[in-house]
């Protein structure tokens, strides 16, 4: 009861916030053509849109689930995003913790964060950077439903760097810790750069803290010894109908693994940079638009015009 109790106030203090020819492109991200569901559910705090689980939409996930012939068992939610859902489970055959990430159906075929973290976890390269990135350990797909998903199997992490800040009340590092995690990101970026692609979305929410060793190889039961069990919400809907075959009957709200940005101690500065969804080549795509939050877009994306020919987003644009 403790724990539950611990891992409901620390939520409340979150704020969910070789040389080729050139091809054009301006952004990577695609305008959906799903429609989300006309029915209306009663409002559950913090997870996903529910009227997100149409065709073309979410995949109903519940914990206990089993993907992959058995071998990844559903044990917490992590996170969601227009794009799909992130899970926590277990690997039976590695008997660790890993990270599913479940696109909606109608992004199935968006392979393109799949192609980037394959390349790079291919490269043949003896830079340090390379242990930075979040490796992509499986993928697959599979019906329900709602349609057919992809899912993406990489390491399981901790908590975002920004989710960190938003939990602690000075919004600070320890100077240790924030020393290590500039040391890390330049050896990251290096690695990255090296493979002539541009991550093109750096920021503190795509920076993310490692799990603890202690947990990597933890089973469910022992996950919950430590973290408690999921919170699990009823889903209902507003005009008291059965609920949908492609609509789960409960919804969880995502686990608390993280600590305070000024908690962080130089053992926990550990990071992984994750989310290569707008990663671009800059010999092949010419990019003009930067999809970093405004406040920390490079410069050279808020005054480029293509019509002129200025020089478009290359590496500097992660600096």
């Amino acid at each position: 009861m403790a724990s539950q109790i611990s891992n409901t106030l620390l939520r409340f203090r979150r704020i969910r916030p070789p040389s080729q020819p050139f091809i054009s492109t301006t952004r990577r991200s695609m305008t959906t053509c799903m429609k989300p569901s006309r029915v209306k559910y009663e409002f559950v705090e913090e997870v996903e849109r529910l009227d997100y689980y149409v065709p073309g939409g979410y995949h109903p996930v519940m914990i206990g689930d089993k993907l992959r012939a058995g071998r990844y068992v559903i044990a917490h939610k992590l996170g969601f995003g227009r794009s799909g859902t992130t899970w926590l489970a277990e690997d039976k055959e590695q008997s660790r913790l890993v990270a599913l990430k479940i696109s909606t159906a109608e992004s199935v075929e968006r392979t393109h964060e799949m192609q980037i973290l394959s390349r790079l976890a291919r490269a043949k390269s003896g830079l340090p950077g390379m242990a930075i990135v979040q490796n992509l350990l499986d993928s697959f797909k599979f019906s329900g439903p709602n349609g057919t998903h992809r899912c993406l199997v990489m390491d399981a992490t901790r908590i975002d760097l920004h989710e960190a800040k938003e939990a602690a009340y000075h919004r600070l590092l320890r100077l240790p810790a924030a020393r290590a995690i500039a040391s890390q990101l330049i050896l990251g970026l290096q690695f990255i750069h090296s493979q002539g692609i541009v991550h093109g979305d750096l920021h503190l929410a795509n920076i993310h803290l490692r799990l603890p060793l202690d947990m990597q190889d933890k089973t469910r039961e022992q996950l919950y010894a430590r973290t408690g069990e999921p919170a699990k919400e009823r889903v209902v809907r507003k005009d008291g109908d059965p609920l949908d075959p492609g609509v789960p009957s409960e919804v969880i709200v995502p686990i608390w693994l993280g600590l305070s940005s000024d908690e962080i101690s130089l053992a926990d500065s550990a990071i992984m940079i994750a989310d290569f969804g707008e990663a671009f080549e800059p010999q092949v795509t010419r990019q003009f638009a930067a999809h970093t939050p405004l406040l920390l877009a490079p410069p050279e994306s808020r005054f480029a015009e293509p019509e002129k020919s200025d020089e478009p987003l290359s590496f500097p644009g992660d600096v």
